[in-house]
């Protein structure tokens, strides 16, 4: 069940990555690789999905361990984990100036006020889904 929901939440994290930093305007006015360009959109969502699909379970289960019966409290649990996570993660990238070498993710993501906009908009929809996903999984 792990593997649909890694899936699903890859494939929603890299629709809404391009939706709202549109490729197409990184891929025009670049002069870094296109390959590089995609790949930074390919491993931050890869990154986004195995934070919520993986670590995040870990954490409510090391928080909370009665919320593994599921229902309303471990959905709004794991969405409100995976918030604070990728706040983190945007301040890290964001302000700190952490980067994966060979990838322009901070540049695309984060640099200077972006990492706002990863917030709000991916960061805020990102964790509603794990909760949502959390929520009608089948434990």
């Amino acid at each position: 069940m792990k593997i649909v929901h890694f899936a699903v939440y890859f494939a929603v994290s890299l629709a809404l990555l391009m939706l709202t930093f549109r490729i197409d305007q990184y891929l025009r006015n670049s002069t870094l690789s296109k390959t590089i360009t995609v790949a930074s959109y390919i491993i931050l969502a890869f990154l986004l999905s195995l934070i919520a699909v993986y670590l995040v379970p870990s954490v409510t289960c090391l928080i909370l361990p009665k919320l593994l019966e599921g229902g309303w409290a471990d959905a709004i649990m794991t969405a409100g984990i995976i918030f604070v996570l990728f706040c983190a993660i945007s301040v890290l990238f964001g302000p700190v100036g952490v980067d994966l070498p060979g990838t322009r993710i901070r540049g695309i993501f984060f640099a200077e006020w972006k990492f706002v906009v990863f917030i709000l908009k991916n960061g805020a929809p990102l964790a509603l889904l794990g909760g949502i996903l959390k929520l009608f999984a089948k434990q």
